[in-house]
């Protein structure tokens, strides 16, 4: 039967087609939260804590990840930088930095869609093909009003055909932020 269409990225037109439809996101969706301009937007460092099920359309590899990620209140036009770290419960594990931009869908919920690259290391893990993966996802979110935030993630982790093999990883996580003064 094999993966589900949606998980499958079998030739080049389809990962064309899949990150033409992730940037989309950025074009026709909200504008960006401006810090400057919006003084509402929970513009303030916070921890995330979150766990979900890593390479979730793998029949071998899916397994349980847990994830920390550092938000800076910092903001560079649209972008603000994070950094994290994904620990699975098979032992490999995920170390990155890159930039978010955050989108204001409604009051208190947010689409903050994410770059960075990383390097992973596999243990007894999937073989990504390479150890620098780059990550790109959207989560979804709701901010409290002491700002501590409740969201879904998904994010997709790939080595972007650095080596010859490149099988990607799917994850979903659910998370809780904790705001840091």
């Amino acid at each position: 039967m094999g993966r589900p269409l949606f998980f499958r990225y079998a030739g080049t037109g389809k990962k064309l087609l899949a990150n033409c439809i992730f940037l989309s996101v950025f074009i026709i969706s909200p504008r960006p939260v401006n810090a400057q301009q919006n003084q509402d937007t929970s513009r303030v460092s916070n921890v995330t804590l979150g766990t979900g099920v890593f390479d979730i359309a793998s029949k071998i590899y899916d397994c349980g990840m847990f994830e920390i990620n550092y938000f800076a209140k910092k903001q560079f036009w649209i972008f603000s930088p994070f950094a994290g770290a994904i620990v699975t419960t098979v032992s490999s594990y995920y170390i990155y930095a890159g930039v978010v931009i955050p989108f204001r869908l409604a009051k208190g919920v947010y689409l903050n869609c994410s770059f960075a690259p990383g390097l992973w290391s596999r243990q007894d893990g999937p073989d990504l093909g390479y150890p620098l993966e780059f990550r790109t996802g959207a989560e979804i979110c709701y901010i409290f009003r002491n700002k501590s935030r409740l969201g879904l993630e998904f994010h997709h982790i790939s080595n972007a055909n650095f080596s010859n093999r490149n099988p990607g990883a799917e994850n979903i996580t659910i998370f809780f932020g904790i705001p840091l003064k």
